[in-house]
């Protein structure tokens, strides 16, 4: 059994660091003997270090009691995160994934380094929810999809079995298997596209199904910003300005060549985004000479295995679109 002895005072970092303890005993890297452990089991130890509580009270050992102390609050956090697992046997949904990530230390902090992550557009999705007071996906619907055009996006499912009449199938090619994620079959190794995570609890960062098209909509809003249906011109300079501190400039100030704005990587002539799953690829670019475009891939890997990076569609793209010497003269759109 492990024990921490004295335990961290009260403070939100001593509590944290308390959560994170019993956390990493219980997940898959951690103690056998923790993580065999069950209500049932634990019930015994609760009882012997509450009666080990009450022998010292009558001893009058501070010391002796903050030490014992500690020992029942390790064993009811412990429980805790027992029951806990046991009332959520998967998938976690957003607001798990926000109480887990809330509950762990920054790595840095903020401003000292930049490092992106899809964590901050889950909170933004739940952000719009309590703004709207409606779903994020019927927001995004009505308010940011609807007025430029945009009738086919929808959020996906993670089952094969959920898949759409028009939606493609995704493909592996690297053969790897993943353990489910479903409760139902969380012994049995699946596909990782279908079924290695859970793509509906990324609704507001990756759970969007698009034509290539849907994408250029959104990109060519911003085109004209007087124009624009989406953002005021204040808005669409500010989605695209350089951020301050370190995630726009060297640590000496000098700004840097390429950075991350507000939902899109900025080049010297180019706005872009790009990302990847089990199963897909994609990268949607917006070009300083008016010329836009997205691709939108079913793998993540080509045929001989290797993965499929999307700045290497980027570099591709670009050399094919320079080949081209004349473009239609209609709209593309209609």
């Amino acid at each position: 059994p492990t024990s921490p002895g004295t335990m961290p005072g009260p403070s939100q970092t001593g509590w944290i660091h308390l959560l994170e303890i019993v956390a990493l005993l219980r997940s898959e890297d951690g103690c056998p003997w923790d993580r065999a452990q069950t209500l049932k089991t634990m019930g015994p130890h609760l009882l012997e270090e509450t009666h080990e509580v009450l022998e010292t009270l009558s001893q009058d050992q501070p010391a002796a009691l903050r030490e014992e102390l500690g020992d029942v609050l390790f064993n009811v956090v412990m429980m805790g995160r027992i029951a806990e697992e046991a009332g959520h046997e998967g998938p976690a949904k957003p607001w798990d994934i926000i109480r887990y990530m809330t509950a762990r230390k920054l790595q840095f902090e903020p401003g000292d380094y930049y490092s992106y992550s899809n964590f901050g557009y889950c909170l933004l999705g739940r952000v719009i929810e309590r703004v709207s007071k409606t779903g994020y996906a019927e927001f995004v619907k009505e308010s940011v999809l609807k007025p430029v055009g945009i009738r086919h996006m929808r959020i996906g499912a993670t089952l094969a079995k959920g898949r759409l009449p028009d939606e493609v199938r995704y493909y592996g090619q690297d053969r790897r298997k993943a353990r489910s994620v479903f409760a139902s079959s969380k012994a049995r190794s699946v596909p990782w596209e279908y079924g290695g995570f859970y793509l509906e609890a990324m609704d507001s960062h990756g759970a969007w199904l698009a034509r290539a098209s849907d994408l250029l909509r959104f990109a060519c809003d911003f085109d004209d910003p007087e124009k624009s249906k989406l953002l005021k011109p204040a808005s669409i300079e500010q989605m695209f300005a350089r951020p301050p501190g370190y995630a726009g400039s060297t640590k000496d100030g000098r700004p840097r060549t390429a950075f991350y704005a507000c939902g899109w990587s900025i080049a010297t002539a180019t706005q872009d985004h790009g990302g990847s799953l089990p199963g897909t690829t994609t990268k949607l670019m917006r070009r300083s000479d008016g010329i836009h475009w997205a691709v939108l891939l079913n793998s993540r890997r080509d045929a001989k295995g290797k993965r499929i990076h999307p700045d290497h569609v980027q570099g591709e793209l670009q050399r094919l679109i320079a080949r081209i010497t004349k473009w239609p003269d209609r709209d593309l759109f209609h």
